[in-house]
């Protein structure tokens, strides 16, 4: 954790009451971080908020169609920039992003990985300075949509451990977005999909030299971290 409170230092104090830093697995990387950011925390935040996104941030705030959910991508976005500008020593709106092909967002003119998810009243960002990181949060649904379990990016198995259970369907599907983020790859739903045989231990099944871990997050969310290729360094 030293890695993410000397980040935590280095924060404006209006953010400070919305940005937690998880304490992950001990086998996850000591290189790589998650803060859970608090959206209700931060809403009052808003307007300062939107004066650090820059041009393209601010249109995908636009085009969403509800203001809950354009909130959630702003207060985010803000959060991130902030963690990355305290840990690159720079000013949060100074930072260029650009995308790949699927359109994962990466610095410009920096080394650092990170992603980020949002869902409900919470947001998850995972930053690195050695691996890509994939980052999911769900939160849990009064009815989850079970009926997914029929396309072909879950193995039978998966279907089969699922079932009817709600708990083991969150696990499995943020195990799998994840996965998914971190190879930047893009999610589709007609297209086959490697297992992610959600946890025991923390810790899903090894995919394609990815390792997935479960998240520990608030009550009725489930979260999800993924890196691949894991031979550094462990945390203590």
């Amino acid at each position: 954790m030293r890695f993410a409170y000397c980040t935590l230092q280095l924060l404006p104090n209006t953010m400070l009451k919305a940005l937690t830093p998880l304490n992950l697995p001990p086998d996850v990387p000591d290189t790589v971080e998650v803060w859970l950011l608090d959206i209700d925390a931060a809403t009052p935040r808003l307007p300062a908020t939107l004066a650090l996104l820059g041009v393209d941030e601010h249109v995908r705030y636009q085009r969403y169609h509800h203001p809950a959910d354009a909130q959630r991508f702003a207060l985010t976005r803000a959060a991130l920039r902030q963690l990355l500008a305290a840990k690159l020593g720079r000013e949060a709106t100074s930072l260029h992003f650009s995308h790949g092909f699927h359109g994962k967002p990466a610095l410009s003119d920096s080394t650092l990985h990170f992603n980020v998810s949002h869902s409900g009243q919470y947001g998850l960002i995972a930053i690195s300075t050695t691996h890509s990181v994939g980052i999911d949060i769900e939160r849990h649904a009064d009815k989850p949509p079970l009926e997914v379990l029929a396309s072909p990016i879950f193995t039978q198995a998966e279907r089969d451990y699922c079932a009817n259970d709600s708990a083991r369907f969150y696990a499995l599907w943020c195990g799998k977005e994840a996965m998914i983020k971190v190879c930047g790859t893009g999610f589709s739903m007609d297209r086959d999909l490697p297992s992610t045989l959600p946890p025991g231990n923390d810790n899903y099944t090894v995919q394609q030299g990815t390792k997935v871990w479960s998240l520990s997050v608030a009550r009725h969310y489930t979260g999800a971290l993924a890196v691949p290729h894991c031979s550094a360094t462990l945390r203590t």
